[in-house]
């Protein structure tokens, strides 16, 4: 609820642009790098879907519709730290890449970097698609339950 409902709207969303523009110079040094494009292109457009998610869950809150804009608070955070260490993996993909490249450091581990960060791209950041479907639903059978239902 803080990162959804303080952190990610305050000033105006300063940090998520900030954030923003740390993302696309790590995209920027991973192409250069010769980490696969297509990773590239999921980290992109990961960041592009939480933006425009948090774009849209900004406007439920800003016209008084608080309660719809946090009913999926947490999936909203799976799918924020679900994008975020996509961004890490493919810094790691970055620097191994330019690594291997130099043939500086350990080639085995280098290579194990760039397996690891494909299998979060390929296998988690899809996730964030889903997630961002179900935070715009509007899905709330939990919101209604009822401690006297158990």
């Amino acid at each position: 609820m803080d990162l959804l409902g303080r952190k990610v709207m305050a000033a105006g969303g300063a940090a998520l642009r900030a954030l923003g523009a740390e993302i696309a110079a790590t995209v920027t040094r991973a192409r250069a790098a010769g980490v696969e494009g297509g990773w590239c292109d999921a980290l992109s457009n990961a960041f592009a879907a939480v933006g425009s998610l948090t774009m849209e869950l900004g406007a439920l809150g800003l016209a008084g519709q608080v309660e719809q804009m946090m009913l999926h608070s947490a999936d909203y955070l799976d799918l924020f730290s679900t994008m975020v260490i996509g961004w890490q993996w493919l810094a790691q993909a970055a620097a191994a890449r330019e690594g291997l490249s130099a043939g500086r450091g350990d080639a085995g581990f280098l290579e194990g970097k760039l397996c690891a960060a494909q299998y979060w791209i390929a296998t988690e950041l899809p996730r964030i698609d889903a997630l961002a479907a179900l935070c715009r639903s509007g899905e709330g059978s939990y919101a209604r339950m009822k401690p006297e239902w158990f």
